[in-house]
Protein backbone atom coordinates (compact mmCIF):
# COMPACT_ATOMS: atom_id res chain seq x y z
CA UNK A 1 0.00 0.00 0.00
CA UNK A 2 1.53 3.30 -1.13
CA UNK A 3 -0.34 5.41 1.44
CA UNK A 4 -3.56 5.28 3.44
CA UNK A 5 -5.36 8.26 4.99
CA UNK A 6 -8.32 6.17 6.12
CA UNK A 7 -9.15 4.08 9.16
CA UNK A 8 -11.66 1.34 9.90
CA UNK A 9 -14.72 2.45 11.86
CA UNK A 10 -17.82 0.69 13.16
CA UNK A 11 -21.11 2.25 12.10
CA UNK A 12 -24.10 1.31 14.31
CA UNK A 13 -26.31 0.86 11.23
CA UNK A 14 -23.96 0.08 8.35
CA UNK A 15 -21.38 -2.02 10.18
CA UNK A 16 -17.70 -1.76 9.29
CA UNK A 17 -16.69 1.22 7.18
CA UNK A 18 -13.88 3.63 6.40
CA UNK A 19 -13.36 7.13 7.79
CA UNK A 20 -10.79 9.80 7.01
CA UNK A 21 -7.75 9.82 9.29
CA UNK A 22 -7.07 13.50 8.46
CA UNK A 23 -8.76 16.45 6.76
CA UNK A 24 -8.92 15.86 3.00
CA UNK A 25 -9.52 18.28 0.14
CA UNK A 26 -11.77 17.51 -2.82
CA UNK A 27 -9.74 15.64 -5.45
CA UNK A 28 -7.15 14.48 -2.94
CA UNK A 29 -6.17 10.78 -2.89
CA UNK A 30 -7.22 8.98 0.28
CA UNK A 31 -5.73 5.55 -0.39
CA UNK A 32 -3.37 4.45 -3.16
CA UNK A 33 -2.51 0.80 -3.79
CA UNK A 34 -0.14 0.02 -6.66
CA UNK A 35 -0.39 -3.73 -6.06
CA UNK A 36 -3.98 -4.63 -5.16
CA UNK A 37 -4.82 -8.00 -3.63
CA UNK A 38 -6.06 -9.30 -6.99
CA UNK A 39 -6.58 -7.85 -10.44
CA UNK A 40 -7.64 -9.96 -13.44
CA UNK A 41 -8.24 -8.90 -17.04
CA UNK A 42 -11.67 -10.04 -18.19
CA UNK A 43 -12.02 -12.37 -21.17
CA UNK A 44 -13.28 -9.73 -23.62
CA UNK A 45 -10.28 -7.47 -22.92
CA UNK A 46 -7.46 -10.04 -23.07
CA UNK A 47 -6.49 -9.05 -26.61
CA UNK A 48 -6.44 -5.29 -26.06
CA UNK A 49 -4.81 -4.67 -22.67
CA UNK A 50 -1.63 -5.88 -21.01
CA UNK A 51 -2.51 -8.60 -18.50
CA UNK A 52 -0.13 -7.10 -15.94
CA UNK A 53 -0.27 -3.30 -16.16
CA UNK A 54 -3.75 -3.08 -17.78
CA UNK A 55 -2.54 -0.46 -20.27
CA UNK A 56 -4.43 -0.53 -23.57
CA UNK A 57 -2.36 -1.14 -26.71
CA UNK A 58 -2.83 -2.15 -30.34
CA UNK A 59 -3.08 -5.91 -30.70
CA UNK A 60 0.07 -5.84 -32.87
CA UNK A 61 2.13 -4.33 -30.05
CA UNK A 62 0.95 -6.75 -27.37
CA UNK A 63 3.04 -9.92 -27.22
CA UNK A 64 1.12 -13.09 -26.51
CA UNK A 65 2.43 -15.64 -24.02
CA UNK A 66 4.04 -18.36 -26.14
CA UNK A 67 2.90 -21.01 -23.67
CA UNK A 68 -0.84 -20.55 -23.08
CA UNK A 69 -1.41 -18.08 -25.96
CA UNK A 70 -4.13 -16.44 -23.83
CA UNK A 71 -2.60 -13.49 -21.99
CA UNK A 72 -0.71 -10.63 -23.64
CA UNK A 73 1.90 -8.15 -22.41
CA UNK A 74 3.13 -4.75 -23.55
CA UNK A 75 6.75 -5.27 -22.43
CA UNK A 76 9.05 -8.08 -21.28
CA UNK A 77 9.12 -6.34 -17.90
CA UNK A 78 5.36 -6.78 -17.48
CA UNK A 79 5.58 -10.39 -18.66
CA UNK A 80 8.29 -11.21 -16.11
CA UNK A 81 6.39 -9.44 -13.32
CA UNK A 82 3.18 -11.33 -14.07
CA UNK A 83 5.04 -14.64 -14.37
CA UNK A 84 6.47 -14.17 -10.91
CA UNK A 85 3.12 -13.01 -9.51
CA UNK A 86 0.76 -15.70 -10.85
CA UNK A 87 1.24 -16.75 -14.46
CA UNK A 88 3.87 -19.41 -13.67
CA UNK A 89 1.06 -21.24 -11.84
CA UNK A 90 -1.64 -20.49 -14.42
CA UNK A 91 0.12 -20.90 -17.77
CA UNK A 92 0.28 -24.71 -17.85
CA UNK A 93 -3.35 -24.89 -16.68
CA UNK A 94 -4.57 -22.63 -19.50
CA UNK A 95 -2.63 -24.75 -22.00
CA UNK A 96 -4.54 -27.87 -20.95
CA UNK A 97 -8.05 -26.42 -20.83
CA UNK A 98 -10.27 -26.41 -23.95
CA UNK A 99 -11.25 -22.78 -23.43
CA UNK A 100 -10.65 -19.69 -21.31
CA UNK A 101 -12.53 -20.00 -17.98
CA UNK A 102 -15.02 -17.24 -17.07
CA UNK A 103 -13.41 -14.26 -15.35
CA UNK A 104 -14.89 -15.05 -11.89
CA UNK A 105 -13.42 -18.55 -12.07
CA UNK A 106 -9.98 -17.23 -13.08
CA UNK A 107 -10.11 -14.69 -10.25
CA UNK A 108 -11.10 -17.36 -7.75
CA UNK A 109 -8.48 -19.94 -8.68
CA UNK A 110 -5.78 -17.24 -8.84
CA UNK A 111 -6.67 -16.29 -5.27
CA UNK A 112 -6.52 -19.94 -4.22
CA UNK A 113 -3.13 -20.41 -5.89
CA UNK A 114 -1.57 -17.17 -4.60
CA UNK A 115 -2.90 -16.74 -1.11
CA UNK A 116 -4.55 -19.82 0.33
CA UNK A 117 -2.19 -22.74 -0.09
CA UNK A 118 -1.37 -24.86 1.85
CA UNK A 119 -3.90 -24.24 4.66
CA UNK A 120 -6.74 -23.03 2.38
CA UNK A 121 -8.05 -20.71 5.08
CA UNK A 122 -9.43 -17.25 4.40
CA UNK A 123 -7.06 -14.41 5.23
CA UNK A 124 -8.19 -12.12 8.04
CA UNK A 125 -9.08 -9.20 5.74
CA UNK A 126 -11.31 -11.31 3.49
CA UNK A 127 -12.88 -13.26 6.34
CA UNK A 128 -14.27 -10.05 7.84
CA UNK A 129 -16.09 -8.94 4.68
CA UNK A 130 -19.78 -9.44 3.87
CA UNK A 131 -20.59 -12.53 1.78
CA UNK A 132 -24.43 -12.82 1.67
CA UNK A 133 -24.25 -16.61 1.39
CA UNK A 134 -27.67 -17.15 2.94
CA UNK A 135 -29.26 -14.46 0.76
CA UNK A 136 -27.71 -15.90 -2.39
CA UNK A 137 -28.94 -19.40 -1.56
CA UNK A 138 -32.54 -18.17 -1.80
CA UNK A 139 -32.24 -18.17 -5.60
CA UNK A 140 -31.59 -21.74 -6.76
CA UNK A 141 -30.49 -20.62 -10.23
CA UNK A 142 -28.05 -18.10 -8.80
CA UNK A 143 -26.71 -20.55 -6.22
CA UNK A 144 -26.26 -23.32 -8.81
CA UNK A 145 -24.13 -20.91 -10.83
CA UNK A 146 -22.03 -20.05 -7.76
CA UNK A 147 -21.47 -23.72 -6.96
CA UNK A 148 -20.48 -24.46 -10.58
CA UNK A 149 -17.97 -21.61 -10.67
CA UNK A 150 -16.58 -22.62 -7.27
CA UNK A 151 -16.19 -26.23 -8.38
CA UNK A 152 -14.35 -25.08 -11.49
CA UNK A 153 -11.87 -23.01 -9.47
CA UNK A 154 -11.43 -25.82 -6.93
CA UNK A 155 -10.64 -28.36 -9.67
CA UNK A 156 -8.33 -26.04 -11.64
CA UNK A 157 -6.31 -25.05 -8.56
CA UNK A 158 -6.24 -28.65 -7.23
CA UNK A 159 -7.73 -27.45 -3.97
CA UNK A 160 -8.86 -30.33 -1.70
CA UNK A 161 -12.53 -31.21 -2.21
CA UNK A 162 -13.28 -30.82 1.51
CA UNK A 163 -12.53 -27.07 1.14
CA UNK A 164 -15.52 -26.53 -1.16
CA UNK A 165 -17.47 -24.53 1.44
CA UNK A 166 -14.51 -22.19 1.95
CA UNK A 167 -14.07 -21.76 -1.81
CA UNK A 168 -17.77 -21.01 -2.28
CA UNK A 169 -17.75 -18.48 0.54
CA UNK A 170 -14.69 -16.80 -0.98
CA UNK A 171 -16.45 -16.45 -4.32
CA UNK A 172 -19.44 -14.86 -2.57
CA UNK A 173 -17.09 -12.46 -0.75
CA UNK A 174 -15.43 -11.47 -4.01
CA UNK A 175 -18.78 -11.10 -5.79
CA UNK A 176 -20.01 -8.76 -3.07
CA UNK A 177 -16.83 -6.71 -2.79
CA UNK A 178 -15.00 -6.69 -6.15
CA UNK A 179 -14.59 -3.53 -8.22
CA UNK A 180 -14.70 -3.17 -11.98
CA UNK A 181 -11.21 -2.27 -13.26
CA UNK A 182 -11.44 0.36 -15.98
CA UNK A 183 -9.38 2.28 -18.51
CA UNK A 184 -9.08 6.09 -18.16
CA UNK A 185 -12.18 6.49 -20.37
CA UNK A 186 -14.11 4.19 -17.98
CA UNK A 187 -14.12 1.22 -20.38
CA UNK A 188 -14.35 -1.92 -18.22
CA UNK A 189 -11.40 -4.29 -18.69
CA UNK A 190 -11.24 -6.45 -15.59
CA UNK A 191 -11.94 -7.33 -12.01
CA UNK A 192 -10.18 -5.91 -8.96
CA UNK A 193 -10.57 -7.30 -5.47
CA UNK A 194 -8.98 -5.24 -2.71
CA UNK A 195 -10.28 -5.90 0.84
CA UNK A 196 -9.10 -2.56 2.24
CA UNK A 197 -11.21 -0.50 -0.16
CA UNK A 198 -14.11 -2.95 -0.01
CA UNK A 199 -14.80 -1.67 3.51
CA UNK A 200 -16.08 1.66 2.16
CA UNK A 201 -19.85 1.86 2.64
CA UNK A 202 -22.38 2.95 0.03
CA UNK A 203 -24.21 6.22 -0.44
CA UNK A 204 -26.11 7.49 -3.47
CA UNK A 205 -24.54 10.85 -2.60
CA UNK A 206 -20.91 9.71 -2.23
CA UNK A 207 -18.01 11.83 -1.01
CA UNK A 208 -15.38 9.60 -2.64
CA UNK A 209 -14.85 7.42 -5.70
CA UNK A 210 -12.61 4.64 -6.99
CA UNK A 211 -10.10 5.42 -9.76
CA UNK A 212 -7.78 3.14 -11.73
CA UNK A 213 -4.45 4.00 -13.32
CA UNK A 214 -3.30 0.78 -14.91
CA UNK A 215 -3.23 -1.82 -12.14
CA UNK A 216 -3.04 0.89 -9.48
CA UNK A 217 -6.31 1.50 -7.60
CA UNK A 218 -6.97 4.68 -5.64
CA UNK A 219 -9.74 5.97 -3.40
CA UNK A 220 -10.20 9.67 -4.18
CA UNK A 221 -12.05 12.39 -2.28
CA UNK A 222 -14.97 13.74 -4.32
CA UNK A 223 -15.76 16.40 -1.72
CA UNK A 224 -13.79 17.84 1.18
CA UNK A 225 -13.83 15.27 3.99
CA UNK A 226 -13.10 16.09 7.62
CA UNK A 227 -10.97 13.89 9.85
CA UNK A 228 -13.12 11.09 11.39
CA UNK A 229 -15.89 11.67 8.80
CA UNK A 230 -17.04 8.45 7.16
CA UNK A 231 -16.05 7.82 3.54
CA UNK A 232 -18.79 6.74 1.13
CA UNK A 233 -18.65 5.50 -2.45
CA UNK A 234 -21.56 4.57 -4.71
CA UNK A 235 -21.96 0.89 -5.55
CA UNK A 236 -24.31 1.73 -8.44
CA UNK A 237 -24.92 4.49 -10.97
CA UNK A 238 -26.13 7.24 -8.65
CA UNK A 239 -27.58 9.28 -11.53
CA UNK A 240 -30.41 6.76 -11.90
CA UNK A 241 -33.85 7.30 -10.38
CA UNK A 242 -34.24 6.24 -6.74
CA UNK A 243 -36.39 3.19 -7.52
CA UNK A 244 -33.81 1.86 -9.99
CA UNK A 245 -30.93 2.43 -7.57
CA UNK A 246 -32.76 0.74 -4.72
CA UNK A 247 -33.77 -2.19 -6.91
CA UNK A 248 -30.18 -2.80 -8.02
CA UNK A 249 -28.82 -2.47 -4.49
CA UNK A 250 -31.41 -4.92 -3.20
CA UNK A 251 -30.78 -7.39 -6.00
CA UNK A 252 -26.97 -7.31 -5.74
CA UNK A 253 -26.25 -6.31 -2.13
CA UNK A 254 -29.47 -7.17 -0.28
CA UNK A 255 -30.15 -3.83 1.40
CA UNK A 256 -32.39 -0.82 0.90
CA UNK A 257 -30.51 2.45 0.82
CA UNK A 258 -31.71 5.17 3.19
CA UNK A 259 -29.06 7.78 2.46
CA UNK A 260 -29.99 11.47 2.33
CA UNK A 261 -30.53 11.35 -1.43
CA UNK A 262 -32.88 8.36 -1.20
CA UNK A 263 -34.84 9.66 1.78
CA UNK A 264 -35.41 13.01 0.06
CA UNK A 265 -35.76 11.48 -3.42
CA UNK A 266 -33.69 14.12 -5.23
CA UNK A 267 -35.13 15.03 -8.63
CA UNK A 268 -33.12 14.40 -11.85
CA UNK A 269 -32.12 18.07 -12.14
CA UNK A 270 -30.54 18.14 -8.70
CA UNK A 271 -28.84 14.81 -9.32
CA UNK A 272 -27.38 16.08 -12.60
CA UNK A 273 -26.29 19.35 -11.01
CA UNK A 274 -24.38 17.54 -8.25
CA UNK A 275 -22.86 14.84 -10.46
CA UNK A 276 -19.13 15.38 -10.94
CA UNK A 277 -17.66 11.98 -11.75
CA UNK A 278 -18.74 8.53 -12.86
CA UNK A 279 -19.65 6.41 -9.82
CA UNK A 280 -17.38 3.70 -8.42
CA UNK A 281 -19.59 0.85 -9.53
CA UNK A 282 -18.75 -2.47 -7.96
CA UNK A 283 -18.60 -5.54 -10.13
CA UNK A 284 -21.31 -8.15 -10.43
CA UNK A 285 -19.69 -11.57 -10.91
CA UNK A 286 -22.96 -13.42 -11.36
CA UNK A 287 -25.25 -13.41 -14.36
CA UNK A 288 -28.24 -11.12 -13.77
CA UNK A 289 -31.10 -13.23 -15.12
CA UNK A 290 -33.74 -10.96 -13.54
CA UNK A 291 -32.46 -7.82 -15.27
CA UNK A 292 -32.01 -9.59 -18.59
CA UNK A 293 -35.55 -10.89 -18.52
CA UNK A 294 -36.86 -7.31 -18.66
CA UNK A 295 -34.76 -6.36 -21.70
CA UNK A 296 -36.64 -8.07 -24.51
CA UNK A 297 -34.37 -6.95 -27.36
CA UNK A 298 -31.19 -8.39 -25.85
CA UNK A 299 -32.72 -11.13 -23.74
CA UNK A 300 -32.43 -14.15 -26.03
CA UNK A 301 -28.94 -13.32 -27.26
CA UNK A 302 -27.55 -12.65 -23.79
CA UNK A 303 -29.20 -15.64 -22.12
CA UNK A 304 -27.95 -17.95 -24.88
CA UNK A 305 -24.43 -16.62 -24.28
CA UNK A 306 -24.79 -17.23 -20.55
CA UNK A 307 -26.00 -20.79 -21.05
CA UNK A 308 -23.16 -21.46 -23.49
CA UNK A 309 -20.55 -20.16 -21.02
CA UNK A 310 -21.92 -22.27 -18.20
CA UNK A 311 -22.10 -25.35 -20.44
CA UNK A 312 -18.50 -24.78 -21.54
CA UNK A 313 -17.47 -24.43 -17.91
CA UNK A 314 -19.02 -27.82 -17.12
CA UNK A 315 -17.03 -29.40 -19.97
CA UNK A 316 -13.86 -27.62 -18.85
CA UNK A 317 -14.28 -28.88 -15.29
CA UNK A 318 -14.67 -32.41 -16.65
CA UNK A 319 -11.43 -32.07 -18.64
CA UNK A 320 -9.60 -30.68 -15.61
CA UNK A 321 -10.85 -33.53 -13.43
CA UNK A 322 -9.65 -36.08 -15.99
CA UNK A 323 -6.22 -34.43 -16.13
CA UNK A 324 -5.93 -34.45 -12.35
CA UNK A 325 -6.96 -38.11 -12.18
CA UNK A 326 -4.43 -38.95 -14.91
CA UNK A 327 -1.64 -37.14 -13.06
CA UNK A 328 -2.48 -39.04 -9.88
CA UNK A 329 -2.38 -42.37 -11.77
CA UNK A 330 0.95 -41.50 -13.39
CA UNK A 331 2.42 -40.40 -10.06
CA UNK A 332 1.41 -43.64 -8.38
Amino acid sequence: MDFNYSKIVKDPVLGNGLAASKDLNAGEPIVKISEPFLIVVEKDALEKVCSYCLVESDISSLKRCTGCKVVRYCTPTCQKADWKLIHKNECSLLQKLPGIPPTPVRALYQTLLRYMRPSYELDARSAGLEHHVQDLKKSSKRWDEIVLQSKGALEFSKTPADKMDTVTRLLCIMATNAFRATLPDDTPVGLCYEPTLALANHSCKPNAFIMFDGRCISLMALDAIKADEQIFISYVDFTQARDLRRAELQQRYFFECNCEKCKNDYNPYRTFKETIVIPSEQLNLFYDYEALSTQAAARDREINTIHKELANLKKTISVATSLIDLSKTTAS
